[in-house]
């Protein structure tokens, strides 16, 4: 793999540093050439009572899954590094 010299990454920083952004506006702002409308209102019903105990239980498990995962592999590599194979 080749590293970038630090001549190139200040280059490359200054070409970054200097692009214009003057045609950057607001999403919602309208083009200069429509007319004004009023948006229109979204309304959003809650689908649920809130808090899903099953949507809970299936977050911790796989929380629980990764964390026993990587202790699995933190011993797995501490005990083959110390040469421990068993």
């Amino acid at each position: 793999m080749s590293s970038l010299s630090p001549a190139a990454v200040a280059a490359a920083a200054l070409v970054a540093a200097s692009a214009p952004a003057a045609s950057a506006r607001p999403a919602l702002e309208p083009p200069a050439h429509h007319p004004v409308a009023t948006p229109t209102p979204i309304v959003v019903h809650a689908a649920g009572p809130g808090f899903e105990l099953g949507s809970a239980a299936i977050g911790a498990g796989g929380a629980t899954l990764l964390f026993l995962m990587t202790a699995a592999g933190t011993v797995t590599m501490v005990r083959h590094r110390d040469g421990l194979h068993n």
